[in-house]
């Protein structure tokens, strides 16, 4: 199993992790659960672990929101 400890570390300290892919989001929550479970835990908060395109759009959104103006988020069909 690869060394999280730093990410878990980020995570503990009520940070966020941006992975590039669902699938590694996914791995690394699953990582920090058994963490957890390992060292007798049975409660613990949410990790804050989202993949780019996840953390991209609510960043867009919460932009979106505080703008002065109207804007519209093309998505890969829109943009062709």
């Amino acid at each position: 199993m690869p060394d999280y400890a730093a990410h878990f570390a980020l995570l503990d300290d009520g940070g966020e992790l941006v992975t590039a892919t669902r699938r590694q989001a996914h791995e690394l929550a699953r990582a920090y659960t058994a963490r957890q479970v390992a060292a007798g835990r049975t409660v613990w908060d949410t990790p804050l672990i989202v993949p780019w395109a996840s953390w991209a759009d609510r960043a867009w959104r919460a932009l979106a929101r505080d703008a002065r103006t109207a804007t519209v988020l093309l998505d890969s069909l829109g943009a062709a």
